[in-house]
């Protein structure tokens, strides 16, 4: 397109761990492009846009363990309806609670799955240990996936192929070539963010002055006021407050018109490239609506995943969820960890003092 088009790409590079890390939708990676949010749709006859509603109704009157029940059978049967084919089921595994769930409906379905975890520097010693003690307790083999060295030959088809919509730290998999021994289809815990309410407390409730809540949200993402986010975040609030939905409150759509259709999204499209098939079962509309219907306290302790895998795999529910390293292997061991990582320990540090950096930029641009 950018050959076709000569279109430059946008000025702004995203930032992994330090800023926005990702071009928010409806901004696209070239100037003077715009993408389609998932609550509209393109008529290529007449070249006209339209609004249509994101999700099925929420039930909002419904009683929770009526919904959980639904839940647990939806995602049970959408592992059982996938394609039976020759290749290998994939599955990734983290020590998080999206994938432990997702792994439960994957248990319950009572299909051949194998699991896999990426190992690289920055994995945490949660997500080291756990995963082949999960896989255990269902039944399902574990393997650990290791990346080679960073070829920069694939940064620049990377950049043609998806242009510069990512982070470079969201595209490190790619370029050192991880998962690429692995072929068949492969699944995950992505896309079960919209009921978690991760955004209450931390983006604005009123958004009636769109630019001022873009502004709002920028500054948490440590970009500045008037930005080119802050910017695109308003346009977005925008679009929401004419496509308002009952029962589905803006912050539990961020995850996913953005999240998910702009930030996953790129990275699903950048995977393209490689053998592996890879989709999210939980990125289906009735999936998200149900689970937007359990009620807000559930939702924001995460009580629900316990809910459902109690429902789904209950031997599951015993493992913690991202335990920090003292729980795992006792305070001594974890602070003598530290030093066996200096690598990550200086990266570490980079990140934090950056974060502070850029916080005080963004409370300075607000305060002008």
């Amino acid at each position: 397109m950018q050959e076709l088009c000569g279109n430059d790409w946008q000025p702004v590079t995203p930032s992994y761990q330090t800023g926005a890390e990702f071009i928010p939708i409806p901004a696209c990676t070239l100037v003077g492009a715009t993408r389609l949010l998932p609550s509209q749709w393109f008529e290529p006859g007449s070249g006209r846009i339209h609004t249509c509603q994101l999700l099925p109704d929420v039930p909002t009157q419904r009683p929770d363990d009526e919904l959980l029940d639904e839940l647990a059978v939806r995602l049970k049967t959408g592992f059982q309806n996938v394609p039976h084919t020759d290749e290998p089921f994939w599955f990734g595994l983290s020590a998080g609670g999206d994938s432990r769930l997702l792994l439960a409906a994957a248990a319950a379905s009572g299909r051949e799955i194998s699991t896999f975890t990426w190992l690289a520097s920055r994995t945490k010693l949660c997500d080291r240990v756990l995963p082949p003690k999960l896989a255990e307790c269902v039944g399902m083999s574990h393997t650990y996936v290791r990346a080679g060295p960073i070829d920069r030959s694939r940064e620049r088809l990377a950049e043609s192929h998806a242009g510069k919509c990512l982070s470079r730290g969201n595209i490190v998999p790619l370029l050192r070539g991880a998962r690429l021994g692995l072929t068949g289809l492969c699944t995950g815990g992505q896309c079960f963010d919209a009921c978690k309410s991760t955004k209450f407390g931390n983006f604005p409730e009123d958004i009636s002055d769109s630019i001022r809540a873009g502004n709002l949200i920028a500054k948490f993402y440590l970009e500045r006021p008037g930005s080119f986010y802050a910017k695109q975040y308003a346009l977005w609030l925008d679009h929401v407050k004419t496509t308002d939905q009952e029962g589905l409150d803006y912050r539990n759509r961020w995850p996913i018109e953005q999240s998910a259709a702009a930030w996953q999204a790129g990275k699903e499209q950048l995977y393209d490239m490689q053998r592996l098939e890879r989709f999210s079962i939980a990125n289906c509309g009735a999936i998200q609506a149900l689970s937007l219907g359990i009620s807000f306290e559930r939702a924001r302790s995460r009580q629900y995943e316990l809910d459902l895998i109690d429902r789904l795999a209950p031997n599951l529910a015993s493992f913690p969820r991202n335990p920090a390293d003292a729980d795992l292997i006792g305070p001594v061991r974890a602070f003598a960890r530290r030093f066996t990582t200096p690598t990550e320990n200086l990266r570490s540090i980079r990140i934090r003092v950056i974060r502070r950096y850029r916080s005080l930029l963004a409370g300075f641009g607000q305060h002008q």
